[in-house]
């Protein structure tokens, strides 16, 4: 077939699988992993663990190029909360430091966007 980089095919390959695995597909291998191996917290926390089979090894190998290619958007900002999800890039924690004035801690940042714009609402 003629397949010069085989090493970085399945690489791709299995960066696939671990990019399916972190957008949260609903696969049965999917559930079976995080079942097992981050059964309380996501796929980029989860460690090798005790023991881990062959395939989970695999897909872990792929995560440092996943992570060094992946860029993370706000949308719509429905799902990502204000004060405890990391969403500012250019805050040393990602996180907003200090005090949130006019917002409740579990405002979420569709309520910062102003929708008929698409911008932010700059006042807030």
């Amino acid at each position: 077939m003629g397949f010069r980089g085989i090493s970085e095919f399945n690489t791709s390959l299995l960066g696939k699988h671990y990019w399916r695995l972190l957008n949260g597909e609903n696969t049965l291998l999917g559930k079976i992993f995080k079942s097992h191996y981050y059964p309380r917290s996501s796929i980029e926390e989860s460690t090798t663990g005790y023991a881990p089979s062959y395939a989970w090894r695999s897909v872990l190998s792929a995560r440092d190029l996943i992570q060094k290619g992946a860029r993370w958007r706000i949308g719509n900002g429905e799902s990502v909360s204000i004060c405890k999800d990391m969403w500012i890039p250019d805050n040393g924690g990602f996180r907003i430091n200090g005090e949130v004035r006019g917002l409740a801690d579990d405002s979420f940042v569709s309520s910062l966007i102003d929708e008929d714009l698409g911008q932010w609402k700059r006042d807030l």
